[in-house]
């Protein structure tokens, strides 16, 4: 610890192009104190994913201008330091080839977005943790 008695608040990048699961996201992560950016397209996404600091990403899998898993792709290659936790969403993409889909692109991990909530913050919660503990191993 720095001995800073604030704790640093989690960054995360909403990339969706419904604007009602962008505003979903948003308020379930600032409810749990996390601030948020939002995109509506994959271009902008990958914009502010690469310019941006954020813990973690959450990518819609079907977006106008980039795909979601190319999004993806061009996220996980950021430097291990600078890379956010990735996680890809669909309504439409669904199942195992999905699922595969998603991690062969760079993903960590792959929500159905029936599943949006606490589960898919729960996941991004214990990624982080297990992220910062692993870095303070090192």
């Amino acid at each position: 610890m720095n001995g800073d008695c604030e704790e640093k608040r989690l960054r995360v990048l909403v990339v969706d192009d419904s604007s009602f699961i962008r505003k979903l996201n948003q308020a379930i992560f600032e409810d749990l104190g996390f601030d948020v950016t939002t995109a509506e397209d994959g271009l902008a996404g990958v914009r502010l994913g690469l310019e941006g600091s954020f813990d973690a990403v959450v990518v819609d899998g079907v977006l106008p201008g980039l795909s979601g898993p190319e999004v993806c792709r061009r996220l996980s290659a950021l430097p291990p330091e600078k890379r956010p936790i990735i996680i890809l969403q669909s309504i439409s993409m669904k199942g195992y080839a999905a699922r595969s889909q998603a991690l062969s692109a760079g993903a960590d991990a792959y929500f159905e977005k029936e599943a949006l909530g606490t589960s898919m913050v729960a996941w991004v919660r214990e990624a982080l943790a297990a992220r910062e503990a692993a870095a303070r191993a090192a």
